[in-house]
């Protein structure tokens, strides 16, 4: 078999080498960040070839933490050498482990490096024969039997769960947490109709091979459509916005109704009035100076405009009359956050869309965060801690946590309350933008791209590669430089807005 250097072969010469063989191989000794990314695009390039491309977020996880456990298998022989204890002995096995999970960064860039000079190999293969299409993943170091045992008892726990949260219940509770991944490959492997069966593990000719198993006849489960029962009832308990605020809303689809009867309308709600001054004086009009009638701040604003801040205001009402909106505050600001990028954004591109459409669309993007952090406030962080220490992407750990996906349940709200279809679109698709239909594309797009560098750790270079390439070539960002020059010229206008 030949194996390729990783990184050594372009997107065209991938596909010709596949589709000539039925096979390709690439093989590395460190496994580097580049070399790990480059692996992963290979597989990417692979299933979008056989016509799998809708699996690849699942798959990538897997083949990551595959890649990841033969490096570390590679790095733990050279260490039981480093340390004189007999890796094959179970006793001595246990007592150096201890020691491994603390090595030094110092050690491990020794250890990394001995891999290589003792040749120990991680190799990536991918096939396919009678209709399978096999990612294995091999590495010359014998897997002990100990690490056996915990994929075998992993495996077999992951047959049992349906959801991640059972499973992050009982494995969060190990002090430690050995074999998550495994348990989270696997319902990942369920969710796309596979099963622990299709991912398997031996030793052979001295090689360890841990393989997922694709028959190409596979039909993938629909994106998560079923809410569970709790937030279906507490949806269905979520009160219709208040008389005023409808009354409000009435009148401004009332072609007959002018200005002046709408302001004295919303001058009955102190809150409103606030909300709709406020807008006004922001960075959004520009204005030479203050508002402060209300009268005025309708006028700049305008209809369509007055009636997106209705339904971010409306929103806020009906969740504060349910539930502590002081906890709430983080998601409040990151949504303002989004929406004051997402203006900026269209702003800068010239994009031919209603801006007041846009900021209000980032507001109320994350509508079901919400209602799924009043529910279970606990379960929503540690998922979110998952996604970061296993590099999942979030809208996949909420697809396998029992209905806990914020994108489907904010729409669910939004229907309810009958937003307009840009909002929804705007709720629902915010992770996914390419999905959505077509005619809201830009607007998508901005808000798609301003929910991403709203996090904090947006500025990485490991956030930026996560970011859909297709949306980077929308705005014209080419390289991680630019990126976070956008970063930082969207960061200090909002910066001053503050400071307004």
């Amino acid at each position: 078999m030949k194996y390729f250097k990783t990184g050594s072969l372009e997107k065209e010469e991938i596909i010709d080498y596949f589709n000539e063989n039925g096979e390709i191989s690439f093989e590395c000794f460190l496994l580097s960040f580049e070399e790990e990314n480059y692996l992963i695009e290979s597989l990417g390039i692979l299933l979008n070839e056989i016509g799998k491309e809708n699996i690849f977020d699942y798959i990538s996880y897997c083949i990551r933490e595959l890649l990841n456990n033969a490096k570390k298998a590679n790095t733990k022989r050279i260490y039981f050498e480093d340390i004189g204890l007999n890796i094959t002995n179970k006793e001595e096995y246990k007592k150096g482990m201890k020691g491994f999970k603390t090595i030094s960064s110092e050690k491990l860039e020794k250890y990394l490096q001995s891999q290589e000079q003792e040749g120990l190999y991680i190799r990536l293969v991918s096939k396919i024969e009678n209709d399978i299409f096999t990612i294995s993943v091999f590495n010359n170091s014998k897997i002990q039997d100990e690490e056996i045992k915990i994929v075998t008892e992993r495996k077999k726990m992951a047959r049992e769960f349906k959801t991640i949260d059972e499973a992050l219940k009982l494995i969060l509770n190990n002090e430690e947490g050995a074999g998550l991944g495994i348990i989270i490959s696997v319902l990942m492997l369920k969710k796309i109709g596979l099963t622990s069966d299709n991912y398997s593990i031996s030793f052979r000719n001295n090689e360890t091979i841990s393989s997922l198993t694709i028959p190409l006849s596979l039909i993938t489960e629909e994106h998560l459509t079923i809410i569970n029962d709790l937030l279906l009832k507490e949806i269905n308990e979520l009160p219709r916005f208040p008389q005023h605020i409808l009354e409000v809303q009435k009148k401004i689809d009332d072609p007959k109704a002018d200005i002046k009867t709408i302001s004295i309308l919303i001058s009955k709600d102190p809150g409103l009035t606030a909300e709709i001054l406020r807008f006004s004086n922001s960075a959004i009009f520009s204005l030479p100076k203050k508002l402060s009638s209300l009268i005025e701040a309708v006028k700049i604003i305008g209809f369509r405009g007055l009636k997106n801040l209705v339904y971010s205001y409306g929103t806020q009402v009906v969740f504060s009359q349910k539930y502590d909106m002081s906890k709430m505050q983080d998601i409040w600001e990151h949504s303002y956050k989004v929406g004051f990028f997402a203006f900026h954004l269209a702003k800068k591109y010239s994009l031919r869309e209603d801006l007041e459409d846009i900021y209000i669309g980032g507001i109320l993007h994350d509508l079901g965060k919400i209602l799924t952090f009043s529910i279970n406030a606990n379960l929503v962080e540690k998922m979110n801690d998952i996604c970061h220490e296993k590099n999942i992407p979030i809208r996949i750990i909420e697809e396998i946590s029992s209905g806990y996906n914020h994108s489907v349940i904010g729409g669910v709200i939004a229907k309810k309350w009958n937003f307009p279809e840009k909002i929804i679109a705007a709720i629902e698709n915010h992770h996914t933008p390419w999905e959505t239909n077509e005619k809201y594309k830009s607007y998508m797009y901005c808000i798609y791209l301003a929910n991403m560098i709203s996090y904090p750790e947006a500025n990485t270079e490991h956030f930026y590669n996560q970011i859909d390439s297709r949306i980077l070539e929308f705005f014209e960002i080419e390289n991680f430089i630019q990126y976070t020059e956008l970063i930082t010229q969207l960061s200090n206008y909002l910066a001053i807005q503050k400071k307004q």
